[in-house]
């Protein structure tokens, strides 16, 4: 028995000192609902109709992203309209289902798409 205990110590140390350290995503925290608003482009609640994925200009190259086509019911900030265009660009960025609605804050950004946030 303990020559067990020898072997399974000597396993984990030999485990630990091997171990590949792993890269983290970190998006970062929340932001509280009024500093939202304050940095957003524009604020509405709308029910997501269709998505698709595409291929999209970031930063000088090219990437895979979402689009949501979303229903605008309400408009609290930005352009009034009844029909939106959202891209979703990355990992951070939220994840929309079609047929639900959201309250959604979102970003313009430098080609001004806007993103959600």
């Amino acid at each position: 028995m303990r020559c067990f205990g020898r072997f399974l110590a000597a396993l984990v140390a030999t485990l630990l000192l091997h171990a590949i350290p792993a890269e983290a995503c970190s998006c970062g925290l929340e932001r509280a609902p009024l500093e939202a608003l304050r940095s957003a482009t524009a604020v509405f609640e709308g029910t997501i109709v269709d998505q698709r994925a595409v291929l999209t200009a970031v930063h000088g190259g090219t990437t895979a992203a979402i689009v949501y086509d979303v229903a605008v019911t309400r408009m609290w900030k930005g352009t009034p309209s009844t029909a939106v265009r959202l891209l979703r660009r990355g990992p951070c960025d939220p994840i929309f289902n079609v047929g639900h609605a959201y309250l959604v804050y979102a970003e313009s950004d430098e080609r001004g798409r806007l993103l959600a946030t």
